[in-house]
């Protein structure tokens, strides 16, 4: 078993990823479309802030907040955003990836690979849906 995270990202390498699975008779895959709508996605990368010790928070999410604004509970580091972490940017890259994914998404329904998760939902009930499905 293998997992491939954010690939394929444009028609081009999913027509080259189904000829390898071809080549080596892999029939056997699911592909999983986490499925977000714009104004979540935009909550969760504006509100993204990480730590130098790998520790990640969301400030628009309760459960995701630091204990203390700005401060890592675990290393009490200062937090930090990306630089591209802006409405702007969000907006452009969010229209890229809608405009690439949804060729991608036809393709692999149409071969009957495909399986749409909510993912507005909390990362834990997202993970064991995956874990199911995966089984």
């Amino acid at each position: 078993p293998f997992i491939l995270d954010g690939f394929p990202r444009t028609m081009n390498q999913a027509t080259s990823l189904n000829e390898i699975f071809e080549k080596f008779n892999i029939n056997n895959y699911l592909v999983i479309y986490l499925d977000i709508d714009e104004s979540t996605a935009l909550k969760r990368a504006l509100g993204r802030m990480t730590c130098e010790c790998g520790k990640s928070y969301n400030i628009y999410f309760d459960n995701l907040k630091p204990q203390v604004e700005g401060i890592c509970d675990s290393c009490n580091s200062s937090l930090v955003k990306r630089n591209d972490d802006n409405e702007d940017s969000f907006k452009t890259r969010f229209e890229t990836f809608i405009d690439n994914t949804l060729p991608i998404k036809d393709f692999y329904k149409n071969m009957n690979a495909l399986v749409e998760i909510d993912a507005s939902k909390d990362s834990t009930t997202i993970s064991k849906e995956i874990e199911e499905l995966v089984k």
